[in-house]
């Protein structure tokens, strides 16, 4: 069986807005993860619009940030009520 070539197309204007305000939202996670993480140990955060949303599980934290943003897709980080340290 041959491969198809797809081809290559360029992003369109929303795609190109969508990935840069993921982005943002990632940069504003990781200068805000610390104040966050002390608040709200044991919690789901969802990240949208740099705003974080907070839900005691996955689907709460999801819901909430769908209803308030309902076309983005929020970034999503459970706050573990201890460090974890990994000994690879």
């Amino acid at each position: 069986m041959a491969l198809k070539d797809l081809g290559v197309r360029e992003m369109t204007t929303e795609e190109v807005r969508k990935i840069k305000q993921d982005e943002e939202d990632e940069k504003w996670w990781s200068e805000n993860v610390l104040e966050i993480s002390e608040k709200y140990k044991g919690n789901y955060i969802a990240v949208v619009n740099k705003e974080a949303l907070v839900g005691e599980t996955y689907q709460e934290a999801y819901e909430k940030a769908k209803k308030k943003y309902p076309h983005r897709e929020p970034l999503i980080e459970y706050i573990p009520f201890k460090k974890e340290i990994w000994v690879l």
